[in-house]
């Protein structure tokens, strides 16, 4: 399988909202909703972190992602470049696919309009975990999410 063309994580937030725009995704879903998809694809990388199967994260880390960026746009936030983030190391993918999870049971999306919240922060440490997990498995947080792009 050849490897898929080199993507920012700018140009995969941009596509990544051009697909949902057309596809109606911000018009019918919800942040909420993209929040559980991104929990959802925790359980997968938990699997394949306690089988020690790293090469497989690699589409599941840019999936999850995928979630994330149509979270920040439906909460009107932007992620922006990862490489600004400073991830703490941890010693197992398994540890890293748990702070994620912590980290996403935290983020507060709207459910109600006008509703307080600031949901930036756990993004971006969600994110910044997100890139340092790809990192533990062999990899780059713009290379999961070019693998998870020609894959959907």
């Amino acid at each position: 399988m050849s490897e898929p063309r080199k993507m920012s994580i700018n140009e995969f937030q941009g596509n990544v909202r051009l697909r949902s725009q057309e596809r109606g995704t911000y018009k019918t879903g919800s942040a909420l909703n993209e929040a559980l998809m991104a929990i959802a694809g925790l359980g997968l990388l938990a699997d394949y972190a306690v089988k020690n199967r790293q090469h497989e994260m690699r589409p599941v880390i840019g999936g999850i992602m995928e979630s994330l960026v149509n979270v920040a746009h439906m909460e009107g936030v932007q992620i922006g470049e990862v490489d600004r983030y400073r991830a703490a190391k941890r010693t197992t993918a398994a540890q890293g696919v748990a702070f994620i999870s912590i980290m996403l049971a935290e983020l507060p999306v709207s459910t109600q309009p006008g509703a307080p919240r600031h949901p930036m922060p756990v993004l971006r440490d969600s994110v910044t975990s997100l890139a340092a997990l790809a990192t533990m498995v062999g990899s780059t947080l713009e290379e999961c999410c070019a693998i998870a792009w020609t894959k959907s």
